[in-house]
């Protein structure tokens, strides 16, 4: 039997590998106050059903989906305020970043490592 996969999908045949959360005791950063700003972007990729409900499966962050999230999230600045949102999350001390606009809890490299693919998809 294939073993499930929670990596992230972003372009055709590239993945982000999701790294599993260890447990409860891991200290975490909530980044919700921090992305409140983009906030109409990360709706914007939700493409299957809500983050409320799906939680990551919600969204697609195929290059179309984040292109389209880009330009009907009437953000502005948003590569700018992408960039500061990584720095902010970079500094921070701990090995998790909690976020209930994604509803989940992503070991920090993931998401920053999906930080940078928004800002890699904005000219």
């Amino acid at each position: 039997m294939e073993e499930e996969t929670f990596d992230i999908l972003i372009g055709e045949n590239v993945w982000i590998k999701w790294v599993d959360v260890p447990g409860r005791d891991t200290p975490e950063f909530n980044a919700d106050e921090l992305l409140k700003p983009i906030l109409p972007f990360i709706q914007g990729m939700e493409a299957y059903c809500v983050a409320g409900c799906c939680g990551m499966d919600a969204f697609s962050f195929l290059p179309e989906y984040v292109q389209k999230a880009i330009q009907t999230a009437n953000v502005e600045d948003l590569k700018p305020k992408l960039e500061w949102i990584r720095r902010e999350v970079e500094k921070r001390p701990e090995p998790l970043v909690s976020c209930t606009d994604f509803n989940s809890t992503f070991e920090k490299g993931v998401f920053l490592k999906l930080l940078d693919h928004f800002i890699d998809m904005i000219p």
